[in-house]
């Protein structure tokens, strides 16, 4: 009986690109960086020196992310999340 078969079903898939990989982070990165602009004025105001550090850093890793993403000829997206709070529709009652 051959089981060669039944071995390549339980194989993994085969692991994502690099590059896909390496453009993903750097996606993460430039909403990160969305993240922190919309909330920078309120960390600002919790602690002022750490808000200074995480801008630094954020700046940082989006210059990073975009020289990648030309060496590797992708575009990033340009983030246009809304990071306000949305309220959630009420759930009818359930009578339990």
């Amino acid at each position: 009986m051959d089981n060669s078969s039944a071995r390549a079903e339980c194989q993994p898939p085969a692991p994502p690109s690099v590059q896909i990989l390496v453009q993903y982070l750097c996606d993460i990165m430039q909403m990160l960086r969305a993240w922190y602009e919309h909330f920078e004025e309120s960390i600002r105001a919790v602690d002022h020196a750490a808000a200074v550090k995480a801008h630094d850093l954020m700046i940082e890793g989006v210059i990073a992310a975009r020289q990648i993403a030309r060496a590797l000829n992708f575009e990033l997206p340009t983030p246009l999340l809304d990071w306000t709070l949305t309220p959630r529709p009420s759930r009818p009652p359930t009578g339990l």
